[in-house]
């Protein structure tokens, strides 16, 4: 884990080592907004096909667990999904 430089540090430093520093940074924000964008398109994802999922239980499985005595678990089944 990357431990903040101290004032004095910083300091000390040249210009040119500040500005690596600066450039590192820049890059590792950029890195981590990409990875957050595809998080969010692989969330999107999940979320557009998820009542396509639910609509296919409903199909598998009957409609009123009181019918199957609740061997078919279609209520745990939408929990999950929930």
């Amino acid at each position: 884990m990357y431990k903040p430089l101290a004032d004095s540090t910083l300091m000390a430093m040249t210009k040119k080592e500040i500005i690596e520093h600066l450039r590192i940074a820049e890059h590792n924000h950029k890195v981590a907004e990409k990875t957050i964008n595809q998080q969010a398109q692989n969330l999107a994802k999940h979320f557009i096909y998820r009542p396509v999922l639910e609509a296919r239980i409903e199909e598998e499985f009957c409609e009123d667990c009181s019918k199957c005595g609740g061997h078919c678990r279609l209520d745990d089944l939408k929990k999950l999904l929930t």
